[in-house]
């Protein structure tokens, strides 16, 4: 008892961690001071962990934007690794549209931009809609991802919103797969996905997103995702999730 007394006394983030854990977030109690006066805490002053002790390292992706009229469609992809990721390295694998806005049920392969991802950081790409010829580039530079045919044909990624598919590839291999909705596609590498598809993208009172449950799992099924209250484009999915039943 003394010594949980003494590390009390002489550690307020101790303190607080017990007395979160007892009570939830609140004030924190000043009656027994430290050396170093603490403000009181607050429920809105919680402490937010940016990201988690994992034991995936690899990219993934981390949430598919719900297609809206006049807007890019986007998709985020984070860095889970402790080591900086060459994007160019890897491509992303999902359903397409042509620039005269013809939309593919089939898939194909865009390469990302010639850029690092630092760890525990994310990286959001987004379709482009614009007749600007600087957005459609094999040699990408930017954050669009586009695709140049061999027969001049342009092409960007074309999500939908009862079905699809996301594919992170290296070397012609999965790294992170996805499919939702009313979609069977299977995976490059055999046993990167089990069962059934995530739910379809859709909520009905605003525009929202796919993301995966944080914090972050990969166990390659519809268990790591849920469709959200609120899209998190380029930030930790930390909100809570739509409730579909």
């Amino acid at each position: 008892m003394q010594y949980i007394k003494s590390l009390l006394q002489n550690s307020y983030l101790l303190r607080l961690l017990l007395v979160n854990a007892l009570f939830g977030c609140g004030q924190l109690s000043q009656s027994n001071p430290t050396s170093e006066p603490q403000p009181p805490f607050y429920l809105s002053q919680c402490p937010v962990v940016h990201h988690m002790p994992s034991t995936i390292h690899h990219l993934l992706i981390t949430e598919i934007g719900e297609p809206q009229p006049g807007y890019q469609d986007w998709i985020e992809i984070y860095n889970a690794s402790s080591e900086p990721l060459l994007l160019s390295e890897y491509t992303l694998r999902t359903q397409y549209q042509s620039q005269y806005g013809e939309k593919q049920n089939s898939l194909t392969d865009f390469v990302f931009p010639n850029k690092w991802l630092e760890p525990y950081s994310y990286y959001v790409v987004f379709a482009t809609h614009s007749t600007d010829r600087n957005h459609w580039s094999n040699d990408l530079t930017t954050d669009y991802l586009t695709k140049i045919q061999q027969d001049n044909t342009m092409y960007t990624l074309s999500l939908q919103k009862t079905r699809g598919s996301v594919e992170l590839l290296r070397n012609d291999q999965t790294v992170d797969f996805v499919r939702y909705g009313a979609n069977f596609e299977a995976p490059k590498t055999a046993l990167h996905w089990q069962g059934g598809s995530a739910p379809a993208l859709g909520h009905p009172l605003r525009f929202s997103s796919l993301m995966r449950k944080y914090p972050y799992e990969d166990t390659q099924s519809s268990y790591d995702w849920v469709v959200s209250s609120f899209a998190t484009k380029g930030g930790i999915n930390d909100i809570d999730p739509y409730d579909l039943a």
